[in-house]
């Protein structure tokens, strides 16, 4: 270590001084350490901070911007909120996700998202206020059109899905159980026709054709059916006809549900009508709602359009088209009350108060109609009319209008719009669709099925009519069944009926030769459980994959209906996240854990109801002969089908 050099003429420094110089100089490079580290902490803690800030205050500007547009509901920063909220909860901040759910549902009061999403963080807090806030999400779905085409063309397809999962198990498990059936008969006569080496693995090849060159469910259920119904006992066959008949409900008002397609298309006439009633007044919503032209509906669409024109302030142009709508159709109260709020904003008094009285005439019981008529009546200072037209409004229900009303607005509207109820909208959308046929379940049914609802659903009920057709041509004789005591499959040409009931060869091979009753009772017995024990072993193994498949195999349907429809919504909820058709509006978030255990769980229960299963009784398929039938006492005899 070099030395350092004194200053000349300076004291030399004594020990002590030296001890305090050193300290002085560690605190020193201490404090600059600790500057150099806190300084870009502190920085990279404020930029946080600022952007939020810059962020709240984009957003509070936008808020306004959408107010001055006209807009009733502050819709894309209601959704902001939402997101807020939901990144509390990653958080654990449940207090300021609760805060910002309610600046959500102040912003968007018809928006169900804040409400129901409310209700769950309430549910999980254990607060008896969950049923309340979910209530309210009921009723403002129930008051959205929007939040109610979402609904119901999610639940429309959901049930057309869980119609698919029922019967694709069911086709898999029929086909397990009864194409062994039909491969032997055809076995057989490969074998004595065609001298085939493995007759039984050939059939089953042919009939296995067919499948792989038709996929879908649609060719599926046809063939399973057609070759497999001469061998179902009666509770499955009833199954089967109870299962089709969805299938042909489904096509044969598949054309009447396809006029409902326009509640999934935002583009539609009916979503643009109700975004002109609730957004705000943009030059492109003005030309989107003007470019669509449906034969039948101008006047909707120029009601609405004239909305937009007069929150832009222009005023002439919305009242050349209200009157246009009116004498397009007249006796549309929607039309005199937005006429009269065009008026309004004139300050025509006058016409103002004419129109709404028209409007009330039409519907004495509207109270955007009645409320509106007040405010003219004060400004015509016609105050005892204007008393009783705002009693009328009261107990028409006019807070619940203004309860729909975004925050900001609710204090701010001299007048109140009149917006179209979903029920109008609704028939908007059947007359778009009767107009502009389009297809709703075909291109989804299409993808499971192979084939369009109606096609699969007219092809699956014919399938089951030929089966019938098919049960009462071909005679019993030619058909294979069960042996009546270790449950192999066997025919009448190659059966024994020497001791009574119908034995397949290995039990007759078995006790061949053998008088004794005793021990044909324990040499048949011995067989029957050793292959007893094979068959259950390997319909485990092969049952075990598909939920329900087992239960419609062991023809337990009430318990495979339940279990394939359990796995089916479980499966559909984990991979579609809970909707088909997600709401176009909201951004992609990521989802919550609940929103995947749940539909996991499901999954995970159905395959322990279908893999734990230990109720292994077969329904067998045999028969007795003739004449050991006529020999027996008529209480004594065994049934044609009974349970092993």
């Amino acid at each position: 270590m070099a030395r350092s050099t004194p200053i000349p003429g300076a004291p030399a420094p004594s020990g002590h001084g030296a001890a305090r110089v050193g300290a002085c100089a560690g605190r020193l490079v201490a404090i600059c350490t600790s500057a150099a580290l806190l300084v870009p902490a502190v920085a990279a803690g404020a930029a946080p901070a600022a952007a939020s800030a810059k962020r709240s205050e984009n957003v509070a500007r936008y808020e306004r911007t959408l107010v001055a547009a006209g807009a009733t509901s502050l819709d894309v920063p209601a959704r902001l909120a939402w997101l807020d909220a939901q990144e509390a909860m990653r958080r654990g901040d449940a207090d300021g996700a609760q805060r910002h759910l309610e600046r959500a549902m102040d912003l968007a009061p018809r928006w169900p998202a804040p409400w129901f999403t409310l209700s769950g963080l309430k549910f999980r807090r254990l607060d008896p206020d969950a049923l309340f806030y979910f209530v309210g999400g009921v009723r403002a779905t129930l008051a959205d059109f929007r939040a109610q085409s979402l609904a119901a063309v999610n639940a429309a397809l959901m049930l057309v899905l869980l119609l698919c999962g029922v019967t694709a198990v069911a086709v898999l498990a029929f086909a397990v159980r009864y194409l062994p059936f039909a491969a032997y008969r055809l076995g057989e006569i490969l074998e004595e026709h065609l001298h085939a080496s493995w007759p039984r693995a050939t059939a089953l090849l042919l009939l296995l054709v067919p499948y792989a060159l038709l996929p879908g469910l649609t060719p599926a259920w046809c063939l399973t059916i057609a070759l497999t119904w001469v061998f179902m006992h009666r509770r499955e066959r009833v199954f089967v006809v109870m299962l089709v008949l969805p299938w042909g409900i489904l096509a044969a008002t598949a054309p009447r549900i396809d006029r409902f397609a326009p509640a999934a298309d935002p583009g539609s006439l009916a979503h643009r009508i109700a975004r002109a009633d609730a957004g705000p007044a943009t030059p492109r919503a003005v030309r989107e709602l003007a470019a669509t032209r449906i034969e039948g509906l101008e006047a909707d669409r120029d009601v609405a359009l004239a909305v937009l024109h007069t929150r832009r302030g222009e005023t002439d142009r919305a009242a050349a088209l209200l009157l246009g709508a009116i004498a397009r159709r007249g006796g549309d109260p929607v039309a005199y009350v937005d006429l009269g709020n065009v008026y309004y904003v004139e300050g025509a008094w006058t016409k103002a108060i004419e129109g709404y009285r028209k409007a009330v005439q039409l519907d004495p019981d509207d109270p955007v109609a009645q409320y509106n008529l007040a405010q003219a009546y004060i400004r015509a200072l016609l105050l005892g009319e204007s008393s009783r037209a705002l009693r009328a409004a009261a107990a028409a229900g006019i807070e619940h209008v203004r309860a729909g009303l975004a925050a900001p607005v609710r204090d701010r509207l001299a007048i109140l719009p009149r917006p179209y109820e979903p029920a109008r909208l609704w028939r908007i959308v059947v007359a778009e669709g009767k107009a502009h046929p389009t297809t709703l379940l075909d291109p989804f049914v299409a993808v499971i099925c192979g084939a369009r609802a109606r096609t699969a659903g007219w092809w699956m009920l014919g399938a089951v009519l030929l089966a019938v057709g098919l049960a009462r041509w071909i005679p019993s004789r030619h058909l294979a069944f069960q042996c009546s005591n270790c449950g192999s499959l066997t025919s009448e040409a190659t059966c024994s009926a020497e001791r009574g009931p119908y034995l397949c060869a290995p039990c007759a091979a078995v006790i061949d030769g053998v008088t004794s009753d005793k021990v044909v009772e324990a040499l048949l017995r011995q067989r029957r459980q050793k292959v007893i024990v094979r068959r259950r072993r390997l319909a485990r193994l092969v049952t075990a994959w598909v939920p329900g498949m087992r239960d419609f195999y062991y023809a337990r349907i009430g318990r495979g209906v339940f279990v394939a429809s359990l796995a089916t919504l479980s499966a559909a909820g984990l991979i579609l996240r809970g909707a088909i058709v997600r709401d176009w509006s909201v951004p992609d978030t990521v989802t919550p854990a609940w929103a995947l255990v749940v539909p996991a769980a499901g999954l995970a229960l159905a395959w322990a109801m279908t893999v734990f299963s230990r109720h292994y009784h077969e329904v067998r398929n045999y028969r007795s002969p003739a004449f050991a039938v006529r020999a027996r006492a008529p209480e004594s005899a065994p049934p044609r089908r009974a349970s092993a």
